[in-house]
């Protein structure tokens, strides 16, 4: 790896910072799930692979009243939502100072609504005392949607999508990976440029992994040698790695105190920023489906002579803090990139 001073000479628009790929094990370190889109996510100690995604990852989303999908840029609130899901396959969504409400299972004969700027084709709960709960904790008219059947959201191209490869209600892949060496050594970039920073006295916390919403860490790799992997085996399951993750403003803000500040885009930036788009961890397509557990095994694929990969972003571009780059995340930053199938 490159040294901090060498890394800095780069500039923005060299190749990403990050280790060569190989052939060494590591281990699974953390699950994640978000059964609602853009709301709280939970600690698993294993979780089923499904064509889609982990099961019961974002297969629950809230809307507002003209359908346009909430997320974490243009509504923080939503990540004071705690949901919890249910033997019968309904919700309980709790909140700080509130008591939880009850979302119903959906069933068949559901209500529809096209949802998203790209029309998702969702179930929507028509229980008035869920919408009056969700106003109040939003401080907006908002309605609960499910996604009953994955198969009819394809993943696009531009993300690293192949004809069949389906996926939840999340942005652009079934699952995403980050790894635990890659956030300590983002902390120590953040951390090397605080004294930079006017009336900067203290060192930065450390970033908490759900500003980056995975669904699976790794850890016992060199920092950022994800972005050479072609494959990646986990326990039993095998996944192809379809794109890189690119970021927005969703990771600007803390998951609990919910303000908003300039880490850590700022900070990809300067070191991990392939044309003018910013990169933290790496989407995952599952090739077969089966059980994840904690300390898995992790065994990672990387073709001989390959580089980290990048694909086409068309048309989705839109500026933040000076950087050009979609405004779309784990769980996307607007209403427009929320809808993208």
């Amino acid at each position: 790896m490159l040294s901090l001073n060498a890394a800095t000479r780069l500039g923005h628009d060299q190749p990403l910072v990050g280790g060569e790929g190989g052939s060494m094990a590591g281990r699974l370190d953390r699950i994640l799930t978000y059964p609602v889109k853009a709301a709280r996510g939970s600690a698993l100690s294993a979780a089923a692979v499904e064509p889609w995604g982990l099961a019961g990852d974002r297969r629950w989303a809230i809307v507002d009243d003209q359908h346009r999908l909430l997320g974490v840029v243009g509504c923080p609130a939503i990540m004071t939502i705690t949901p919890h899901v249910q033997a019968d396959g309904g919700l309980v969504l709790a909140a700080p100072a509130r008591s939880p409400v009850r979302v119903p299972p959906l069933g068949p004969n559901a209500s529809r609504i096209e949802a998203g700027s790209e029309g998702l084709d969702v179930a929507v709960v028509t229980d008035p005392a869920v919408d009056d709960w969700l106003a109040d904790t939003l401080g907006r008219p908002a309605k609960v949607v499910w996604q009953d059947d994955p198969s009819r959201k394809p993943m696009v191209a531009e993300d690293g999508g192949r004809d069949g490869d389906i996926v939840s209600l999340a942005h652009a892949a079934p699952l995403l990976l980050t790894s635990a060496e890659s956030l300590d050594q983002l902390d120590r970039w953040i951390a090397a440029g605080a004294p930079q920073e006017a009336g900067s006295g203290s060192t930065p916390a450390r970033l908490d992994v759900m500003r980056f919403r995975p669904n699976i860490v790794v850890a016992g790799f060199e920092p950022f040698v994800e972005d050479h992997w072609d494959r990646v085996t986990v326990g039993t399951v095998s996944f192809r790695v379809s794109a890189p993750c690119y970021r927005c403003a969703v990771t600007l803000v803390d998951p609990d105190t919910l303000a908003r500040g300039k880490e850590p885009i700022r900070t990809l930036a300067r070191y991990r920023n392939r044309g003018r788009k910013v990169h933290f961890g790496v989407w995952l397509v599952p090739e077969n489906t089966g059980f994840i557990r904690l300390d898995d095994e992790v065994v990672p694929e990387r073709p001989a002579g390959s580089s980290p990969r990048t694909v086409s972003l068309g048309s989705q571009g839109s500026r933040i803090r000076g950087l050009v780059g979609p405004q779309g995340d784990a769980d996307g930053g607007d209403h427009q990139s929320e809808g993208r199938p």
